[in-house]
């Protein structure tokens, strides 16, 4: 993190549209907040209005990169220093109120990257009060808060930059900084380490070459400039080198003066020797290990719980029922609100066993104890060991799980759950009037291992909560319910009743499929209630198989989307068969099982391949997309012939009679009207066919030189098409016309 200069205010937030949005805004939070402790200010869709000018005025004025972290990313969340609401504290406290009305001002914006804007969330700690928006409140030069400001601070006056590629700091709010920002995540680590083993690289070879005359100029200066990834860690290094390795001289000179300009007038030093920073690197690996000794199952939950975000990263499983070996990547927040991982593939390809695999490490050692589960349970058939490893952000090494067949044992390291988390089946069955005990653990995985376990109603915990807490859950549910505007839950009896646009009924007289979508949403809450005061800012992770069982396609649609502003901050793991529950998603939150030629299961992701974004795909599209890969969205007998068809036209050498059963699909297929109707169609469809057959014959291959093959067929067949009917009078295209795609 480096000091960055802001600039003066865009047009666009000195115009009327942002006036009138500040007015709005003004006169809702004017409302006594017993008016409206059950309703939500829409910040997001009011800001709609303004994003696409700001986000041209942040890349104008501001480096493209992230602010906190300098990785270059292309395009930038509109990340909010101060959040617009529910601003929390280290202690998971949370302030409703809190910076409304920087909602839409220059100074309260940043560019980040999605990993530290996710993480970060509405964290907002403070020592003391926070501040206000009129002359009763601390103004915000009076506010100590605990997260440094890239454009009013020095942060290299507090930040030390390790060989290792950490990043750690002896002051409280460089400490709280990173800490919230997650800048010694797993992956931003190790791209500073490998961006440093370059820097060291070059000093080395430059200072046996430091007569160059261009050295200085041209070469670390350009590395070291305000838009430079990373230009934190190598001033600090390149300023280390210039003092105790480089000739004395001009040249060193002019280096060391411009590491001054960069560093500002604020106190501090950039220069840090290999003995301050080996020492420093042990203080961390011995804080670090400290703060990651809690355990969500305490009683009173440590306070060092709420400086970090816990999302999962990435995991591997290794020889775990059907998955011999799969790895998978998460992506964080790349559809906005909420972390979402979609699951897709045929019966069989792992989906399901992953969930369970996920929910025992992260549920730890008495989590699986009390399931009585055995190695044998989830340990692949004939194999003696098996293991999960889940790296969760922040963490200095992954939870790992290992199966051993030999005394049938299952092993957790480190035994103690890390994060709240919850596992759901494909069979929730919804408790009547009946009151259940709300779950008194922050790791609640039953349902996910057995169907007759029952999910929450709300009793007796809603019924008898107090009624900040009630307002709280209600605001929250009412994104849940058709129509959310004007929505009122109360109290009458014993039962929960719901009023909107006049209407009253209790929540038992809903639908089926909202109330399924309320239990849910319940035990969600009944869990996340024991560290959490507010479920927009309640974090942990949730399993679910079948997330779309039972729902009605109309909330098959909706279910992500709802469950995103219910839960803001929870990371999902779910699976599917359905394509509408797609609609929600993006691309990087995919992940599609397949079983190879070998019966081994791959996993196809945007990283892998170019999946498409499902989110305004049509339901025929979805079907026969690579997230379902049906070759047809009309039959079941037109797919299976499309299999067949697609295995023998990718084998290399064919016998007579395969070449004969190749003929009769071809027939077949025709016959439907699958191979197209035109000869144009024809040749386009059959290059279509054979790229799909060698790809999916060679999945292990790079789609992309598969991709060219096919192109390059097609583009010999179109350069050989007869554009006319008249066989009599050929005008080939690339002798009139253009032969290129």
């Amino acid at each position: 993190m480096i000091r960055l200069n802001r600039g003066p205010v865009p047009d666009i937030l000195n115009s009327e549209r942002a006036n009138k949005l500040r007015r709005q805004a003004a006169v809702f939070f004017a409302k006594p907040k017993e008016q409206r402790t059950q309703n939500r200010f829409e910040f997001q869709k009011y800001a709609a209005q303004l994003n696409g000018e700001i986000r041209k005025a942040l890349a104008e004025r501001f480096p493209g990169k992230c602010a906190y972290c300098e990785t270059p990313v292309e395009k930038p969340e509109l990340e909010l220093f101060r959040p617009r609401q529910n601003a929390s504290n280290l202690d998971g406290s949370v302030d409703d109120d809190s910076y409304w009305w920087l909602a839409h001002e220059w100074s309260n914006y940043l560019p980040a990257c999605f990993p530290c804007s996710t993480l970060k969330g509405s964290r907002f700690p403070v020592d003391g009060l926070r501040a206000g928006p009129d002359s009763t409140s601390i103004s915000l030069a009076e506010e100590e808060r605990l997260l440094l400001d890239p454009c009013e601070d020095e942060p290299s006056s507090l930040l030390l930059f390790l060989e290792d590629g950490r990043v750690t700091s002896d002051d409280f709010q460089g400490k709280v900084t990173i800490d919230v920002l997650g800048l010694n995540r797993e992956l931003l680590v190790g791209a500073r380490r490998r961006d440093l083993e370059n820097l060291k690289l070059i000093l080395s070879v430059q200072k046996a070459a430091f007569d160059t005359p261009t050295l200085v100029d041209d070469l670390l200066s350009s590395m070291i400039t305000d838009d430079s990834p990373y230009a934190a860690m190598r001033r600090q290094f390149v300023g280390t080198w210039a003092n105790e390795e480089a000739p004395s001289g001009p040249r060193t000179n002019k280096l060391l003066q411009q590491l001054q300009h960069h560093r500002g007038a604020r106190a501090g030093s950039l220069v840090a020797s290999l003995e301050d920073m080996k020492l420093a690197a042990e203080r961390l690996t011995i804080a670090t290990e400290s703060m990651e000794s809690f355990s969500v199952l305490d009683e009173h939950i440590s306070t060092d719980f709420y400086r970090n975000s816990r999302f999962i990263e990435h995991f591997q499983l290794t020889n775990i029922r059907s998955c011999e070996n799969v790895s998978l990547q998460t992506s964080l927040g790349a559809g906005g609100s909420g972390t979402w991982l979609m699951l897709l593939g045929e019966n069989g390809t792992g989906k399901s066993t992953t969930l369970q695999a996920l929910a025992c490490a992260l549920g730890g050692q008495s989590a699986v104890d009390d399931l009585k589960l055995k190695a044998s349970d989830l340990l692949r058939s004939g194999c003696e060991t098996g293991s999960v490893s889940v790296q969760l952000s922040s963490f200095s090494k992954p939870i790992v799980m290992t199966l051993n067949a030999a005394d049938n044992r299952i092993t957790i390291d480190p035994p103690e759950p890390k994060v709240m988390v919850l596992g759901y089946g494909a069979t929730r069955l919804l408790t009547r009037n009946e009151s259940t005990t709300a779950p008194r653990t922050s790791v609640h995985i039953g349902n996910l291992f057995n169907p007759l376990e029952r999910l929450s109603n709300g009793r007796p915990w809603l019924y008898e909560t107090g009624i900040e807490e009630f307002d709280r859950v209600a605001r929250a549910l009412s994104a849940l319910l058709p129509r959310s505007d004007g929505v009122h839950f109360f109290r009458q009896g014993n039962e929960i009743v719901v009023e909107s646009a006049g209407v009253r009924d209790t929540l038992e007289a809903l639908s089926s499929g909202y109330q399924a979508v309320l239990a849910l949403a319940l035990d969600i809450m009944s869990v996340m209630r024991r560290g959490w005061q507010d479920m927009a800012s309640a974090e942990g992770i949730v399993l679910i198989d079948e997330i779309d069982a039972h729902l009605h396609p109309r909330w098959k649609m909706r279910i992500i989307q709802r469950l995103r502003e219910v839960f803001p901050r929870l990371q999902f793991i779910a699976t599917s068969h359905e394509p509408l529950t797609l609609r929600g998603l993006e691309r990087d939150e995919v992940a599609v099982f397949k079983r190879t030629l070998s019966g081994s299961v791959k996993i196809i992701t945007a990283d892998t391949e170019d999946l498409p974004s499902p989110r305004n795909m049509t339901v025929g599209q979805l079907l026969t997309s690579d997230f379902f890969g049906l070759n047809s969205a009309e039959d079941l007998e037109m797919d299976t012939l499309f299999e067949e068809y697609y295995r023998l036209l990718a084998m290399k050498e064919r016998t007579a009679t395969d070449d004969f059963r190749l003929d009769e699909l071809r027939e077949q297929l025709e016959s439907g009207r699958q191979l197209g109707l035109t000869e144009r169609e024809r040749l386009v469809f059959e290059a279509a066919d054979a790229y799909i057959a060698k790809r999916m014959a060679r999945r292990q291959a790079l789609p992309e030189q598969i991709r060219t093959d096919a192109q390059n067929l097609l583009q010999q067949l179109w350069a050989n098409l007869d554009w006319t009917t008249d066989p009599k009078s050929p005008r080939k295209l690339g002798t009139d016309g253009d032969s290129s795609l």
